[in-house]
């Protein structure tokens, strides 16, 4: 299968988004993220994040709440008991983690149709400390996007959409025939649905070639 996800050409000029198969997990080492995949550890389907870190927090929130036996409480009872304590949400929103698993893997926060491959794994969460972070007012509604948005994106990344691009300039020899290419630009490491990762691509570096840019985004 070629790595070459979509091409174009436009006079001299050849787009190139190519699929990044070393592409880092959005999970990883990103500081913009401020959900907790929440899942059991010793589940067949294993941790998105870590276990230890969500742990901390949640205690943390939990004394903060003053529940009764947090430091007793295993994984799941202890994000019960904090919903539980916080029925307004002002510290925390929880939703439901879901997993579906059929020659392919998608996570949800709402259950699947089908009960033989898909169940409840755990949850995943956000909180007020989690708005700070980034320099976010918390809020609910916010939170549940937020916490949509990055289950998304995680859905991209394990699905194969990642992605990079280059744009080449192609030149004859002038005492040969042979066709010579340069390479413009070159990024890596987007991820997400592959139409709109064309068209932020577009946006942010294609205005140096007008009719490479025109001819890009008319093909989407």
């Amino acid at each position: 299968m070629s790595d070459i996800a979509f091409s174009t050409t436009a006079d001299n000029l050849t787009f190139s988004l190519v699929f990044d198969h070393d592409c880092s997990s959005p999970r990883e080492e990103n500081e913009g993220n401020i959900a907790h995949f929440f899942s059991n550890p010793h589940s067949r389907s294993g941790c998105v994040d870590s276990i230890d870190d969500s742990m901390a927090i949640l205690s943390s929130l939990a004394n903060q709440l003053n529940v009764p036996d947090y430091h007793d409480l295993e994984q799941f009872e202890l994000i019960r008991a904090i919903e539980k304590a916080d029925p307004n949400k002002e510290l925390i929103v929880v939703e439901p983690l879901y997993k579906f698993e059929h020659s392919g893997v998608i996570y949800a926060t709402t259950p699947f149709s089908c009960p033989w491959d898909s169940g409840q794994i755990g949850y995943i969460f956000s909180t007020v400390n989690d708005f700070k972070s980034v320099g976010l007012e918390w809020d609910v509604d916010k939170a549940k996007e937020y916490i949509k948005g990055e289950l998304d994106l995680y859905n991209n990344y394990i699905s194969g959409e990642c992605f990079g691009f280059k744009v080449e300039e192609q030149s004859t020899c002038g005492s040969c025939t042979s066709v010579h290419e340069e390479e413009l630009v070159a990024v890596w490491g987007y991820v997400g649905e592959q139409d709109q990762i064309i068209k932020m691509i577009a946006h942010d570096y294609l205005d140096s070639y007008p009719n490479l840019k025109q001819k890009v985004l008319e093909a989407i």
